[in-house]
């Protein structure tokens, strides 16, 4: 899932795979919610006009590899429209940030968006972005 921090920025877990002892899951910062939402309306542009079943943009977001017990608590169960705690948030201030290279946001026809990254050799993908009107819930044309 993902969640609105404040008017303009979110955030969304991330799940890694394989890479050993590494960090299981972490949080992506989503820094500016009106890019995801311009992505997002910019796709269902291109699935309109064209046979496209899918978009990649490159990113420059901030990862945390050990979030907050709490944060990761209200990413899994907490939809996009609600508001993050006044808590969670604290819980981001002076958190060492982790720059994946690279870093890609897949808008799929029917998938919505997600972002999928590499970071030290360990690959890892997002929960699926639900931002109010998601692409997901777009109607396929």
């Amino acid at each position: 899932m993902s969640v609105i921090l404040n008017r303009y920025q979110g955030a969304v877990r991330v799940q890694f795979s394989g890479g050993g002892e590494g960090p299981r899951e972490g949080v992506l910062l989503l820094q500016s919610l009106k890019a995801y939402h311009d992505y997002e309306r910019q796709a269902q542009q291109v699935f309109r006009r064209t046979g496209a079943d899918y978009l990649v943009w490159s990113l420059h977001e901030p990862l945390v590899l050990e979030p907050p017990p709490g944060l990761l608590h209200d990413l899994r169960r907490r939809g996009s429209s609600d508001q993050i705690y006044a808590a969670d948030l604290a819980y981001l201030q002076g958190v060492r940030l982790h720059w994946a290279q690279p870093l890609l946001l897949y808008a799929g026809r029917w998938d919505g968006l997600v972002v999928r990254g590499v970071l030290e050799g360990v690959s890892f993908v997002s929960d699926p972005l639900s931002l109010p009107g998601a692409l997901a819930s777009a109607p396929a044309v």
